[in-house]
């Protein structure tokens, strides 16, 4: 969850029931810290994981339509033009959206900058020179400018027989939908509907247009005649455009200027949009990844590192599986007191409790018992002294060794000098120097020592039990 909440204190299901097929994730930022919106609890939240800034996928929408609908055509971009950072490829955008409005590049244009730089706070002219240093790159250099905060709305008469730019830059999202202020307002579409009544061509350009005045109702149907759009969110989770696969901007990757994406200034608002019928074509689509924030981008490390776990050892238990993906958490010391494990995932350390042992034919440490053998058997490595380093010890054993069929929890004891972590201890029997182990210690530091205590059942013609550990470096000592 991502309500800040101690679900120890408020419980929240599933997050807070004892059940053992659940695993509760809290979230961490990129400096190990507990994200600032995630819930924890130091006994209902067994660890954490990476949930702040994580790239994930998206489906894929549009960004720019090219529509055909006789009499008029539009190219419809739900982002500013002028904020994509690479001029060539701005030139590009703006070359195939004449391509689809006029076949001449003598053709008189019409750039309404209905940006209002004023009321945003930006400086005047900064987005039409943009613009027209894109439309000079595509060919076209008839240009009018046409200022809507120094001059007012142009009237259809100036408009006809021209191709019509308008875009409103920066204008944060919502702006529009005052009925007579703000850019695009109600005077500004019923002028529109005019010119393309007419047969006109029009470009329209921005990121506050088919988000407030479909989803907030609006002017549902200006969107929906003229535009041919629907949209599903009011602001794209992405600044990257591409283009369409079957479009005439396939292979096109672009970025936008992303600060303050609906604040100010650049580019302000970005609609994820989609033809609506068949009158509409996509040219341009948002790109299918983007940083995400939250518990749900948490989650999916640890089912993963889980899914990673299973596959190395399809014996296991599911409760075994988590046991071992538990023991093996990085200590965080921000997550003490939040997470049951005190830890974040580390799912390398988890899956490198699976490297195979090199083969042994006769182990250099090991001990033969015979049937007379009973009680408890104990061992005690201890490892290398080198700095840094860290080790697990493990424990195979031939599967007639132990009656019962394994080490179980309840009969294994474990004792750490200055440790705090105990063994895991499989229920599936193992067999002895093939890799598989009847159980394994959590890290240990190399100035500790670990001891390993069960009662075996010996078979009347003996058995041999195998003893060996191996460094985090994977050096392995027998």
């Amino acid at each position: 969850g991502n309500k800040t909440q101690n679900i120890d204190v408020s419980a929240t299901y599933p997050a807070s029931s004892a059940a053992t097929n659940v695993v509760t994730v809290a979230a961490t930022d990129r400096n190990d810290a507990l994200a600032s919106f995630s819930n924890y609890g130091a006994s209902s939240v067994e660890l954490a994981a990476p949930g702040v800034e994580v790239t994930s996928t998206l489906p894929v929408t549009s960004a720019g339509l090219l529509i055909d609908d006789n009499p008029f055509k539009v190219a419809f971009m739900a982002f500013p033009v002028e904020s994509v950072l690479d001029a060539e490829k701005r030139t590009q955008i703006v070359s195939a959206s004449f391509d689809h409005l006029t076949g001449g590049k003598d053709a008189p244009v019409l750039l309404v900058d209905d940006s209002r730089p004023i009321l945003a706070g930006e400086a005047p002219g900064v987005r039409s020179a943009k613009w027209l240093e894109s439309l000079g790159g595509a060919g076209y250099t008839n240009v009018t400018v046409w200022d809507v905060e120094a001059q007012g709305r142009p009237t259809t008469a100036d408009m006809n027989g021209k191709v019509v730019v308008w875009f409103t830059g920066a204008m944060d999202y919502g702006w529009v939908s005052y009925a007579n202020y703000g850019s695009l307002d109600t005077a500004d579409r019923t002028l529109l509907r005019s010119y393309l009544d007419q047969g006109g061509r029009l470009l329209l350009s921005g990121g506050a247009i088919a988000g407030d005045l479909l989803l907030y109702g609006r002017d549902s149907a200006f969107v929906r005649l003229y535009l041919h759009a629907s949209c599903s969110d009011y602001k794209s989770d992405t600044s990257d455009i591409a283009g369409a696969v079957d479009g005439p901007l396939v292979g096109l990757q672009a970025e936008l200027d992303h600060n303050d994406t609906l604040l100010r200034n650049w580019p302000a608002g970005s609609d994820d949009i989609h033809p609506a019928d068949s009158f509409a074509k996509p040219l341009l689509t948002w790109s299918g990844y983007a940083e995400f924030d939250g518990t749900s981008m948490a989650t999916p490390h640890v089912t993963g590192a889980l899914a990673l776990l299973m596959s190395q050892d399809r014996q296991a238990s599911s409760t075994e599986i988590l046991q071992r993906m538990l023991a093996a958490t990085k200590p965080v010391p921000a997550l003490v007191g939040k997470v049951s494990t005190g830890g974040r995932l580390d799912v390398g350390a988890a899956a490198g409790a699976y490297p195979v042992p090199p083969a042994i034919t006769t182990p250099a440490a090991g001990e033969t018992l015979h049937w007379t053998d009973t009680g408890v058997l104990r061992y005690a490595p201890q490892a290398p002294p080198l700095e840094g380093q860290t080790y697990r010890a493990q424990v195979g054993y031939p599967n007639e060794l132990v009656a019962d069929g394994g080490f179980e929890a309840g009969t294994t004891g474990s004792f750490f000098g200055g440790g705090t972590a105990g063994f895991i201890v499989t229920n599936s029997p193992g067999e002895a120097h093939s890799g598989t182990w009847g159980a394994r210690s959590a890290p240990i530091a190399g100035n500790q020592n670990s001891m390993l205590g069960t009662t075996v059942t010996v078979p009347s013609d003996g058995a041999e039990l195998s003893f060996w550990y191996w460094l985090d470096s994977q050096n392995y000592y027998d």
